[in-house]
């Protein structure tokens, strides 16, 4: 008598379903370093930290935040901000020239000095203004 077969577990007779890959998180433009969100307004794409561009501002803000009490994201938003209105008022400069050119305007200084006005006198000598004339 030939042996009957036992029947076969449920779970066997469902296909095997497939794993998704690792998917590396996608970060926001604000939960990235303020380095890359620099190099993203300069070059209009999302770059890896490792990516010269993006190392090309960190460079230079390393230079800045040894001179400034403001923490390196404000200082990259301050320095946007100078490059936009000077932008606006016709002077368009790329936005590591900016901070390079503050970075040099820094250099003079003492440690851990304010340096919202050496952004703002940046952004005035660019445009033309004289510092300290501002609303005449």
């Amino acid at each position: 008598m030939p042996t009957a077969t036992p029947p076969a577990h449920p779970a066997a007779e469902k296909p095997a379903r497939s794993i998704p890959p690792t998917r590396t998180p996608t970060l926001t433009l604000a939960q990235r370093s303020p380095e890359e969100q620099l190099a993203v307004i300069q070059h209009g794409t999302m770059l890896r930290p490792e990516d010269p561009r993006v190392r090309a501002f960190a460079e230079v803000l390393d230079r800045i935040e040894t001179k400034c009490s403001e923490d390196r994201q404000t200082l990259a938003d301050r320095l946007a901000g100078a490059n936009k209105v000077m932008a606006d008022r016709g002077v368009r400069e790329p936005i590591l020239d900016t901070v390079r050119g503050v970075a040099t305007a820094t250099e003079g200084l003492p440690s851990e000095q304010p340096c919202q006005d050496v952004i703002v006198a940046y952004a005035l000598v660019r445009v033309g203004g004289t510092p300290g004339t501002r609303g005449r």
